[in-house]
């Protein structure tokens, strides 16, 4: 009688651990597709984001390159006017 209500208890902790793995198993499964997709969108993201900057830079020069030196000659490129900066 004790063997048998062994064995029992046995088979009911074996057969509650393997719910509980294929429970674990689906939630990781579920959670690495909301990951994969996750990183999808971000990637596709960044190319949008890439494309765009490349088309700005290709209409007004790279990010952070100096900007072209202003020459009083060329009236397209005036220098702004320096206020004479004024004594406390």
């Amino acid at each position: 009688r004790r063997g048998a209500l062994a064995e029992q208890e046995r088979d009911t902790i074996k057969r509650k651990a393997n719910e509980f793995v294929t429970a674990k198993k689906a939630e990781w499964a579920r959670q690495q597709e909301e990951l994969r997709a996750q990183l999808a969108a971000r990637d596709a993201r960044i190319a949008e984001l890439e494309a765009r900057l490349a088309q700005a830079e290709a209409l007004i020069g790279p990010v952070g390159a100096p900007e072209p030196e202003q020459h009083p000659q060329h009236p397209q490129h005036p220098q702004p006017e320096q206020q004479p900066q004024q004594q406390p």
